[in-house]
């Protein structure tokens, strides 16, 4: 109940001053500061897969960010007595005779005119208190990943006052997905920014049931765990287990409470679905809100079965789970108190008013079963999509939601580069995670005039308004919005979002990026204003080579490359990385779909590819070819969609490769069979393309599908061009 209730306290980080001493402590030189942090308990057992880095030893960076930044904030020369700053959680604050905190809860006060004190409820808590000396006293502000992103003012003293400040977030799980590559996970360029922004990762939560019930375990010693055709090596999360196969729950509950001991520091353990929807053992209760299969009864039961067993002899333990897919809505039941689940939907959908009531509604009746409640959002930006992708008002206003409305964790899938490319997106969010209430467009100025500075920040912000501005009003209602605002999360491999783009979008955004780098005026905003101005080179690159898709040029002569090369041999042929010169067929690793050259095939029965669907497993005729840059080029070909109903894609795209032999996924472009197309009629199929902005790509064409479980697909008359002016 306590943990609650500070959630409703602190919303909004209320402050308060619970002693007000009179007086200030003077600070005029780092030298002259004296800063012990607390040294961790010994730990029991071996660190667990299942701790994240951000749990664990957050006194080390709490102690680096003082040594690491106050040098900068306070360069002046020792002076005057030695000022001590203390650094640890509640043992330390037991000492000034504080009052015991809650893990959530941080407390900076100052027990005399010589010592500064920090103490947390935890390290993470203890981290977050630093955070708020250096952000609060000394006007330090992290901007961004890396070193350009660092905001250190420089001053000749420092004059704090003696006031006790004690204060906790509204929500207790504030996390980020890590960031791309994902070596980069731990790095203090990331992690340092994120944990002095206050990021927190509370409670284990994502696909698990793979790794509770291990296949190479329990395959021979226990077959009815696991769904029927099940075979060969598994290792991946494409199955779930059979939740009623007796002694499955006895066993859930004996490998976690082994987990528990053997890391008691442990706090939580996941019992996330695998990332598939299916469950054996039960039948569903219909669709829910999303679509799927409705097993959300079967799964939480379950769910709460495993966690009272574990709570009988580990009672402090939290469980999350992800409500996905197949289980998205609530049970007819209320969940354990000790359960966790994150509700899985892109709140970008809010745009529409129907989707945005499903989710209000899904998320008070979601409420109503749960004590503690996640929200899992998809924030996908420059990884994936090829333009900043910017919703601020849309976030300010569905957090708001949240905080009111019984959710008390959120997880943003975010995967982003370690390039500013979408301005405060990231760093806005981390702010309202821990306050909701707070200023959101005081936080924005002072983000932009921090940035760039006071001359250069309106232009800035008029670049990053005007792609907020183009996914509220160009993305709503478009094919693409239409086609995904149903599913779980926007297929960001589908990049039809930037059909509505035009030169004047383009001209608009340099203009205001020139104003920026002209009116910079300090070294560090001027080299921040250069790194600003590289995404936007990058995201300029990305539009021209969307536009040659997109707005297809209508005159030049064709230069034939290829026309109709269906090798009837190669294309059976299976292969991981299909890059030879060659048409072959390929499919993912369960899919059972067969590729093949169907002699009397074709818009003249002279033979034509064929796939005969039997999954709805990804599937593809791909080819190789290379490319010469500044050139367009057209692909054509003929497709016969027989008896494929209407769900999944089927569709003819450009992948790329680059010069690593790696997949260049956000330069996939997809010219995706409407339901016109799949009439069982030969329909001719176009599209235009040229090279990426990326080192020596290697083009692969598809031609395919997914989610497609029927009927046939015929492809005949492939060919190839160059168009020359």
């Amino acid at each position: 109940m306590m943990r609650k209730l500070l959630g409703f306290l602190f919303a909004g980080l209320l402050v308060s001053a619970v002693s007000a001493a009179e007086g200030v402590i003077t600070l005029k030189s780092a030298r002259s500061l004296k800063i012990e942090v607390e040294t961790p308990s010994k730990r029991i057992g071996a660190p667990s897969a299942e701790e994240h880095f951000q749990a664990r030893d957050q006194l080390i960076p709490a102690g680096k960010m003082l040594h690491d930044f106050l040098p900068k904030i306070l360069p002046g020369e020792a002076e005057g007595e030695t000022i001590t700053l203390k650094v640890g959680t509640n043992a330390l604050g037991a000492q000034y005779d504080l009052p015991k905190l809650e893990e959530e809860e941080f407390i900076i006060t100052f027990p005399d005119a010589k010592t500064i004190v920090i103490a947390g409820g935890n390290q993470v808590s203890a981290r977050n208190g630093v955070s708020e000396f250096l952000q609060r006293f000394c006007g330090m502000r992290w901007l961004f990943p890396g070193e350009e992103g660092l905001h250190l003012p420089a001053h000749d003293r420092l004059d704090i006052p003696m006031d006790t400040v004690r204060a906790g977030p509204h929500f207790h799980n504030r996390e980020l997905s890590k960031p791309f590559p994902w070596n980069k996970r731990s790095d203090w360029n990331f992690s340092g920014w994120y944990g002095f922004n206050r990021g927190n990762w509370d409670v284990n939560f994502t696909h698990n049931l793979y790794q509770l019930f291990p296949w190479k375990i329990y395959s021979k010693t226990h077959p009815e765990f696991y769904p029927k055709n099940l075979s060969g090596n598994p290792a991946d999360d494409h199955w779930n287990p059979v939740l009623n196969a007796p002694g499955l729950t006895e066993e859930a509950v004996k490998r976690i409470c082994e987990q528990f001991r053997r890391s008691p520091e442990q706090r939580s353990y996941s019992l996330g679905i695998n990332d598939i929807g299916h469950f054996e053992g039960e039948e569903p209760k219909g669709r829910n809100s999303v679509g799927y299969e409705d097993f959300s009864d079967y799964y939480y039961g379950w769910c709460n079965r495993v966690i009272e067993g574990v709570t009988r002899q580990y009672p402090g333990k939290y469980f999350g789970m992800i409500a996905y897919n197949s289980v998205t809505d609530p049970p007819s039941f209320k969940l354990d108190p000790h359960a966790v689940p994150f509700v899985c939907i892109e709140r970008l959908r809010w745009y529409d008013p129907v989707s945005a009531e499903k989710d209000r509604i899904r998320t008070e009746a979601w409420a109503d079963k749960a004590t503690r409640l996640g929200w899992y959002d998809y924030i996908y930006g420059d990884i994936y999509y090829m333009i900043p992708r910017i919703y601020t008002q849309l976030m300010i206003q569905y957090l708001k939601f949240a905080a009111a409305n019984g959710v008390t964790d959120y997880f943003g899938e975010a995967n982003c580069s370690e390039q500013p490319t979408e301005g405060p997106k990231m760093w806005l969010i981390l702010q309202l995670l821990w306050n909701p209430d707070a200023d959101a467009e005081a936080l924005l100025d002072e983000w932009y005039t921090l940035a760039v500075g006071k001359e250069a920040a309106p232009h800035l912000r008029r670049y990053f308004d005007h792609w907020e501005k183009y996914w509220r009003e160009k993305v709503p209602g478009s094919e693409w919005f239409e086609r995904y605002k149903n599913l779980v999360y926007f297929n960001f491999w589908d990049q039809s979002y930037m059909r509505d783009l035009t030169p004047e979008d383009v001209e608009f955004c340099r203009n205001e990026m020139q104003q920026v780098l002209d009116k910079a005026n300090t070294p560090e905003q001027k080299r921040r204003t250069e790194l600003f101005m590289k995404t936007w080179e990058q995201v300029k690159a990305d539009i021209i080579y969307a536009m040659h898709f997109y707005h297809p040029v209508k005159d030049g002569t064709d230069v034939l490359i290829f026309c109709n090369d269906l090798n009837r041999r190669d294309c059976l042929r299976e292969s991981e990385h299909p890059v030879q010169d060659s048409w072959m067929f390929w499919q993912t690793f369960s899919g059972k779909s067969v590729g093949t050259w169907e002699e009397n095939g074709g818009c003249d029965e002279s033979g034509a590819l064929a796939v005969f669907l039997k999954t709805g497993s990804r599937w593809c005729f791909t080819r190789a070819c290379k490319t010469s840059p500044d050139t367009v080029y057209r692909l054509r070909c003929q497709i016969q969609a027989e008896n494929t109903g209407s769900d999944g894609q089927i569709y003819v795209a450009v992948h790329w490769r680059d010069k690593n032999n790696r997949q260049a996924t956000r330069y996939i472009l997809s010219e995706i069979l409407g339901p016109d197309k799949r009439d069982g009629k030969w329909h001719t199929v176009e599209i235009q393309f040229s090279e990426p902005p990326i080192e020596k790509p290697v083009l692969n064409l598809h031609i395919g599908g997914r989610g497609v479980d029927r009927g046939v697909v015929r492809i005949d008359n492939v060919e190839l061009s160059e168009i020359r002016p």
